[in-house]
């Protein structure tokens, strides 16, 4: 018989992994700050792709491909830390400064980049799968499941991720008011500097095989 609370477990599997903040954090707030709501959303949809990947696995017991994964950890995190080495130094260039085009007054990115770069810096620890793996073990849900109750419990996961991106979105775009300049300078100084000093770490896990 399914669990009739394994979606609402899920959801808050979902929000507890997404919730400490890493770069995609600093990444939806950055984004929501400097190209608006939507932008910091699309960031956390990506991630909570990525996220519903990974339970997808962890739920399904896809040990295969789990193994596979961890094997290529190494090629995962310095693409990541690559990506986030080069969102770093471009941030730190561009401090305080926002392209518009010309004509509509959008700022400068595309809602596909938003998704797929947050999409592909979520894929790049392969890690959270063994997250999940453990989160499920600890609420009980190591047991084999169903191909239905697997497609439930992941669906809240992938629910409880996004919500909690966008919850965060929100909150950073009520409470960040109107930006000055300086205020966008300073902004971008400090996402640089943690989008570098995340993308160190993965390259320091790269060398020390953490």
């Amino acid at each position: 018989m399914t669990d009739p609370f394994l979606f609402a477990k899920g959801v808050a599997l979902g929000i507890a992994i997404a919730a400490p903040v890493g770069p995609i954090g600093v990444l939806c707030i950055r984004r929501t700050l400097i190209h608006g709501t939507r932008f910091g959303i699309l960031t956390g949809i990506g991630a909570a792709f990525a996220d519903g990947l990974f339970g997808l696995i962890a739920a399904f017991g896809m040990v295969a491909l789990s193994a596979w994964l961890i094997t290529v950890k190494d090629a995962l995190h310095l693409i990541g830390g690559t990506v986030l080495a080069v969102l770093a130094v471009r941030t730190l260039l561009h401090a305080g400064h926002i392209e518009r085009d010309p004509e509509t007054g959008r700022t400068e990115g595309s809602e596909v980049t938003a998704v797929v770069t947050a999409f592909l810096l979520t894929l790049s620890n392969p890690m959270t799968i063994l997250t999940f793996a453990t989160a499920f073990t600890a609420v009980g849900l190591a047991e084999t499941l169903s191909i239905a109750s697997g497609l439930i419990l992941v669906a809240g996961v992938l629910v409880g991720s996004a919500s909690w991106f966008t919850a965060l979105s929100f909150i950073v775009s009520a409470t960040g008011g109107r930006l000055t300049p300086r205020t966008l300078l300073w902004i971008d100084r400090v996402a640089g500097v943690l989008l570098l000093a995340f993308a160190a770490y993965m390259f320091l896990a790269l060398y020390l095989r953490w």
